[in-house]
């Protein structure tokens, strides 16, 4: 079960839920409040169809060892929460 919460005054709205007995903290990085219950739908989903995985704890110089492997064909970065999200 996750649950999302405002933190500050910058309005942003931040999720936690627990994967493998991990807590996990994240930002949705919207002021929507229906889209942040949206997406906390979403990340529900996963964790009941198994696809949610815990971050990792790489340390530094390996995540900039691999910074290269996220650039894309076109020569732009993909996201780097989304390719650790699913190496993790």
């Amino acid at each position: 079960m996750a649950s999302i919460f405002k933190r500050g005054s910058g309005g942003i709205w931040y999720i936690k839920y627990y994967v493998n007995g991990r807590q996990v903290y994240e930002s949705l990085d919207t002021t929507s409040e229906r889209l942040a219950q949206r997406m906390k739908r979403e990340i529900e989903a996963d964790e009941v169809a198994g696809r949610l995985q815990a971050p990792s704890k790489i340390p530094l110089s390996e995540f900039l060892a691999q910074v290269p492997k996220l650039r894309g064909e076109n020569g732009v970065f993909d996201s780097a929460k989304a390719a650790f999200r699913q190496k993790s």
